[in-house]
């Protein structure tokens, strides 16, 4: 089994050789499977990231949630953890210390559902980001239900993953649902 660091080098050297339009075609099909999702549906409030990287585009399931009345949360990165804070419009953000779009500061949101990215998952719904750790403390401390959304070319059979590494209730691809 390849190392955290290893396969972090393989997915972004991966995600680097993706063409723009095939980030936007299968981001896309990952999307309808996140809309005709029962979680999804019912949620009344999300909790979102803001794509970067070459990441999934969940941009038009924001747009989408705020078109339904859902309570929309975008994160805020601090030293240790992220928090979440609900907004009105992509409008309403601002640039962060890592050159990430965030919402103003304001009061901290409980998102019920949170859609979460990540550089691969696995069957067991583990995920592997950045190791930095943030969604992992998040969600150890908060009551939410995860969902990891991914291109099916970053799940693997199985990540190394460690006592503090925590699953996705599910995880969504363009292909198939792990739930």
């Amino acid at each position: 089994m390849d190392s955290k660091d290893g396969i972090r080098k393989r997915m972004l050297a991966r995600r680097a050789s993706v063409t723009e339009k095939e980030a936007e075609r299968g981001s896309l099909e990952v999307l309808k499977n996140l809309f005709g999702n029962e979680k999804f549906l019912s949620a009344e409030s999300v909790g979102f990231y803001y794509p970067l990287r070459g990441e999934l585009d969940v941009k038009p399931a924001i747009e989408r949630s705020f078109r339904l009345g859902k309570t929309v949360c975008l994160p805020r990165v601090f030293p240790e953890r992220i928090e979440f804070y609900a907004v009105d419009s992509m409008d309403d953000l601002g640039e962060g210390p890592m050159g990430i779009p965030e919402p103003p500061q304001g009061e901290i949101a409980a998102p019920g559902l949170l859609v979460v990215p990540g550089l691969a998952f696995d069957l067991r719904k583990y995920r592997l980001g950045f190791g930095k750790g943030y969604y992992d403390k998040y969600l150890a401390a908060h009551d939410c239900f995860a969902i990891g959304v991914c291109f099916e070319w970053q799940v693997e059979d199985r990540l190394p993953a460690t006592k503090s590494d925590i699953r996705m209730d599910e995880v969504i691809s363009e292909g198939w649902i792990i739930e």
